[in-house]
């Protein structure tokens, strides 16, 4: 499949629900995160089943409670982030692509990324997910460990994918 070139489909982000462009607020130079979040778009386009195509997922990392706490330390420490980078009302925007396709459809099934999965929802993503970690867990009331779906996607899983893209770029200009 022939995808767009990077500088056409990397005009502003896409249009969220409400009619503001997100950037993503990782560390990853703009660039390429926008970059990997147009050819995840392009792909999604021409048909593809692939929800890391899309806007980004406006995180609310504000609260108190020790759950609150432990999402938001574990969401700012894998996107490299300080607590002065959200926004007034405490909302992070983050590029789809910075979770796994199979914890993005996990989503898509009712639960929110703030959500912690149980012991055994983590044994299921984590075969089918390619990072996960499990030091942000949070003891839920009924005694039992669970855990934090942090995005977490490192940028080299991309690197070929961006490299392809910027080839495809280049050869028509």
């Amino acid at each position: 499949m022939s995808l767009l070139p990077l500088n056409h489909i990397l005009s502003p982000a896409p249009p969220s629900k409400d009619g503001l462009n997100l950037r993503c607020k990782c560390t990853w130079k703009e660039e390429r995160c926008r970059g990997v979040q147009a050819i995840m778009m392009a792909h999604k386009l021409a048909g593809e089943d692939e929800p890391r195509g899309g806007e980004c997922i406006k995180l609310n990392l504000l609260g108190d409670s020790k759950k609150k706490t432990i999402w938001r330390s574990a969401v700012l420490s894998n996107l490299g982030l300080k607590y002065d980078d959200l926004d007034d009302l405490g909302f992070v925007p983050v590029a789809r692509h910075h979770w796994s396709s199979e914890q993005l459809r996990f989503f898509d099934s009712g639960k929110r990324p703030s959500t912690p999965v149980s012991s055994r929802q983590l044994n299921d993503l984590t075969k089918r997910t390619i990072t996960f970690d499990k030091r942000f867990k949070f003891e839920h009331r009924s005694g039992e460990t669970r855990y934090f779906q942090c995005p977490n996607i490192p940028g080299s899983h991309f690197s070929n994918l961006h490299a392809a893209s910027t080839t495809d770029e280049r050869s028509t200009t």
